[in-house]
């Protein structure tokens, strides 16, 4: 989350470290999830064209950075007036040219990519990269 820096995903400002706990501090925002939002109401089609191609243009910018969400649901996905995303949920993001990916099969089931959830971390030859959010993003927007 250091390492970007774009109004579409939520800021971290602060990380206060204790013996048995990690805190992130992040920016507030005042938003529900696309989860809740889509549990009590129908998105117009101009809606969800925002929300598709904000979340395209987020992952766009995490994968020109190098680096993988690998947890992209609705519930990782916030909306400002119900249009306006912010990602957030980095807990299992990590960088494409790692040497070493922490978590290789990781992520929600029905929303996780087929090379993530196979990935075998003893074969040195398998690997995975930016298509895997982008398949993620595939299944949101089918549930849309």
């Amino acid at each position: 989350m250091r390492a970007l820096n774009h109004r579409k995903i939520i800021q971290l400002i602060e990380i206060h470290e204790t013996h048995d706990f990690i805190y992130l501090v992040t920016e507030y925002i005042h938003s529900q999830t696309l989860e809740k939002m889509l549990k009590h109401s129908k998105l117009s089609e101009t809606n969800t064209k925002v929300i598709i191609f904000s979340l395209l243009k987020t992952l766009a910018y995490t994968a020109s950075k190098g680096i993988l969400h690998r947890n992209i649901k609705p519930s990782n996905i916030l909306l400002d007036d119900g249009k306006y995303v912010k990602l957030s949920g980095f807990s299992l993001a990590t960088y494409m040219n790692s040497t070493k990916i922490n978590f290789g099969s990781c992520g929600t089931p029905g929303y996780i990519a087929p090379e993530v959830l196979t990935f075998d971390d003893k074969k040195a030859h398998q690997s995975y990269n930016d298509k895997c959010d982008v398949f993620s993003a595939g299944c949101i927007f089918f549930q849309l």
